[in-house]
């Protein structure tokens, strides 16, 4: 007869894999939680990126309507003795105008080449 070593408890090994599957379990979950953090991180950092290039969009916006506005005014003020002295009219409706302003706004900031 031979002497065959006793098997192990199966209630033993039973109990190893489960603590081995929650072990992983765990890990998983904790992994799971660090990405959930780490998206939610990115998602904030784009939202305030974001924000920061609306604020640079929106400063350089008025930048180019002031400098328009100027140049406009500056015409204007070279037009306006000639006209007179021709018997034309300087002035335009100030309609006309901010109409002028947005179609240079719009050609010197590159937003007119969106359409074609």
């Amino acid at each position: 007869m031979t002497t065959d070593p006793p098997p192990a408890s199966t209630g033993a090994v039973d109990d190893q894999a489960i603590n081995r599957v929650l072990e992983a379990q765990h890990a998983a979950e904790k992994a799971v939680e660090r990405c959930t953090q780490h998206a939610r991180q990115l998602v904030r950092d784009a939202r305030l990126r974001a924000q920061r290039i609306q604020q640079r969009c929106d400063t350089r916006i008025t930048f180019i309507h002031m400098r328009c506005s100027q140049r406009l005014a500056e015409h204007s003020r070279r037009v306006a003795p000639t006209a007179e002295q021709t018997g034309q009219t300087a002035s335009i409706g100030d309609e006309a105008l901010r109409r002028a302003i947005e179609t240079l706004a719009a050609s010197l900031s590159g937003a007119d080449e969106s359409g074609g």
